[in-house]
């Protein structure tokens, strides 16, 4: 894996989503919306993001992320 992050999109309703994004090589590997982060207003998206990124931040802490070369 390259990179691991938090993406907010607007969806057709005019809300919006969360995903989380994996890359590796240039290609995005994985694209799964976060639990919790579907049709929301703005302000809550950027909050489900925001607790997305403290997750990530404990799996790096769990040595649960591999990074490649």
């Amino acid at each position: 894996m390259d990179a691991i992050g938090v993406v907010i999109s607007k969806n057709e309703d005019g809300k919006f989503d969360v995903y989380r994004v994996i890359i590796a090589d240039d290609e995005v590997l994985s694209l799964e919306q976060v639990k919790g982060g579907e049709g929301r207003a703005k302000r809550y998206a950027i909050r489900v993001a925001q607790q997305d990124f403290v997750a990530i931040s404990q799996m790096f802490t769990r040595d649960q992320v591999e990074f490649g070369e």
